[in-house]
């Protein structure tokens, strides 16, 4: 389970904050949203991540948000990749955060940033934007563990096996 917390909690959560998964629906009386990953754009295709990230703002209070991005916002120690450290992030998704300033990023797709900068985290004004990593071709998991609460301790963990 994403979520577990006790009903007292769970309460104030989501009377407090909306939490946005990619594709989970309705979970926990907590209103989730789609943001897509990478898509190849076709010629006839009439929305962008852009499009998706406007009606999405429309929609919230960004103060009290926790957005799920596929893709992490460009140019950050959150979007490097091997071999040579390019930037492969999202210019949309920089310029979203740079402007809304919500209250919580969560990235992935590029999955050797962690491992190139050695960091998980990267504050764009005051929205912490994170990407835990992952080193699954070593058998690792990577995650973040975090009071939503208080943004303040963050801790990057890898599991074994």
């Amino acid at each position: 389970e994403l979520i577990t917390c006790k009903d007292k909690q769970r309460k104030r959560l989501e009377k407090e904050y909306l939490l946005l998964l990619p594709k989970l629906g309705y979970t926990h009386h907590i209103h989730h949203y789609t943001v897509e990953g990478i898509l190849s754009v076709e010629k006839n295709d009439k929305t962008t991540i852009e499009d998706d990230l406007k009606g999405l703002a429309k929609k919230t209070n960004q103060k009290k948000t926790v957005f799920v991005i596929h893709s992490p916002p460009w140019n950050t120690n959150l979007d490097m990749v091997y071999p040579d450290g390019a930037h492969i992030g999202s210019k949309a998704v920089r310029e979203f955060i740079e402007r809304k300033q919500p209250l919580l990023t969560l990235h992935g797709h590029a999955h050797e940033s962690f491992e190139i900068t050695g960091q998980f985290n990267e504050v764009i004004g005051k929205t912490i934007s994170i990407n835990p990593g992952s080193e699954y071709d070593k058998d690792k998991l990577n995650a973040v563990i975090f009071d939503v609460y208080n943004l303040k301790h963050i801790r990057h963990i890898k599991v074994e096996g």
